[in-house]
């Protein structure tokens, strides 16, 4: 029995930890990212950028107005996003916490 219930506990590692800090950072990250990349791309060509209608903002040729009206929503989409990250990241806080807990008591030992 023992033995069994011991096949099943298994450490996190330090990469899988880093991995994971790295996943949530991200998803926490990117739509605000999205957000700001849209309005230096705005402010640096002199484009209107506001939430009432999409206006055409040329770069290298390009009209980059829809791309630029949808990068200023993620910014109201990026709001639950802080919220699932911090929660992630709390998550994240107690099961390093919890194995550097156990890595400080095995060496201890």
């Amino acid at each position: 029995m023992n033995s069994e219930r011991h096949r099943f506990q298994q450490k996190i590692s330090v990469p899988v930890l880093i991995i994971s800090f790295l996943a949530i950072a991200g998803f926490a990250a990117l739509p605000p990212g999205l957000f700001y990349l849209g309005q230096i791309i705005a402010k640096t060509n002199g484009c209107v950028l506001h939430g009432g209608d999409s206006h055409p903002c040329v770069v290298l040729g390009v009209d980059l107005g829809g791309f630029l009206y949808a990068t200023l929503y993620m910014g109201y989409v990026s709001i639950p996003f802080f919220a699932y990250g911090a929660l992630a990241l709390a998550v994240w806080v107690v099961a390093a916490g919890w194995e550097l807990f156990k890595w400080f008591i095995r060496v201890t030992a």
